[in-house]
């Protein structure tokens, strides 16, 4: 009676074992799967040791019979138990989880609140101390001129916020057509070539011959001079800017490289954030409410593409993916 006991307790414990390294593979992509399944370890392995039992003969079949009614009623049970206790996991995972995002979305709100509130209330002074200088006699020959440029400051404002609230609306519809990247940056390094002039800094281009992409000319255009004003404005006096466009076969590259020192490895996943501009880029007068690199980033994914950041030796490179024609269905 020895052997068929020993082979009764085997065939328990194996396929409890079996069963509890498959609810812990389950458990490392769903807890609450996990959970929800756990009851029926203990259940199953039962079932095998009378099983075993009754077919070596150690259980008489009216035992074998009140066995197999309790495991009966118990397996329901089980099952509801752990159903709802993985249930009420799930939720509190989910909670967790909204909650989290919640809070993410609104530090990032205030954030931007208060970056826009920063860089609205820096033109507004100056127009104010212009027209207080204006009113008193005091004004200076530029006056026309600077408080164009508080205007033009304010324009850039109103122009980013625009533009991003039209981007994340669901009914925005970027036109496709046929685009030349290489002529795309080769017009957008020529038209920033006075502000890198008045910077102190060269500004270079090279393309890799016509580089055809689908998309919008316009969004395009505006991903692109945002990445090279960026890097015009962060990189340092007598430094460069080299923006460059190149292909595999599949995708299309364009890569802008600055001499900006770098952006700190701890910062670098917030860099496309709404409102991030980093603390170097806290300069008055520098325009927009560092919306620049999201709209960048929205354009881009728009387009069915991606865009990514890298820092180098002494300074970062942002490089913009989109697929060459015929090569992915876009993104509306």
């Amino acid at each position: 009676m020895t052997g068929p006991l020993v082979l009764s307790l085997v065939a328990a414990v194996a396929l409890g074992a079996l069963a509890t390294a498959c609810l812990f593979a389950i458990s490392r992509r769903s807890i609450p799967w996990a959970i929800r399944l756990a009851p029926l370890v203990p259940v199953s392995s039962v079932a095998a040791g009378v099983a075993t039992a009754s077919e070596t003969m150690l259980l008489k079949p009216d035992q074998v019979f009140v066995i197999a009614v309790v495991l009966l009623v118990a397996t329901p049970i089980a099952v509801g138990f752990g159903a709802l206790v993985g249930g009420r996991v799930a939720h509190l995972q989910a909670q967790a989880a909204e909650q989290q995002r919640d809070r993410a979305i609104e530090e990032r709100r205030s954030e931007l609140i208060a970056w826009l509130g920063h860089d609205l209330r820096t033109p507004l002074a100056r127009m104010r101390v212009l027209t207080e200088a204006l009113e008193d006699g005091l004004a200076p020959e530029d006056y026309p001129t600077r408080m164009l440029r508080e205007v033009d400051a304010l324009g850039l404002i109103v122009e980013d916020i625009t533009t991003m609230s039209r981007l994340q609306s669901p009914a925005t519809r970027m036109v496709h057509e046929p685009v030349d990247l290489g002529d795309l940056a080769s017009d957008l390094v020529a038209g920033n070539q006075p502000l890198a002039h008045r910077l102190g800094i060269t500004l270079e281009g090279t393309a890799d011959g016509p580089i055809i992409v689908q998309g919008d000319t316009k969004e395009l255009a505006r991903a692109v001079n945002n990445l090279i004003v960026n890097a015009l404005r962060h990189t340092r006096p007598d430094g460069f800017v080299a923006v460059s466009v190149e292909h595999d076969g599949h995708d299309a590259r364009l890569s802008v490289r600055d001499q900006c020192g770098g952006i700190p490895e701890e910062q670098l996943h917030r860099v496309f954030d709404a409102g991030w501009r980093g603390t170097s880029a806290r300069t008055p007068g520098d325009g927009g409410v560092g919306l620049g690199l999201t709209i960048s980033q929205r354009v881009v994914q728009g387009h069915g593409g991606t865009i990514a950041v890298h820092n180098g030796s002494d300074g970062c490179t942002f490089t913009i993916s989109i697929p060459l024609v015929g090569q992915v269905q876009l993104a509306d």
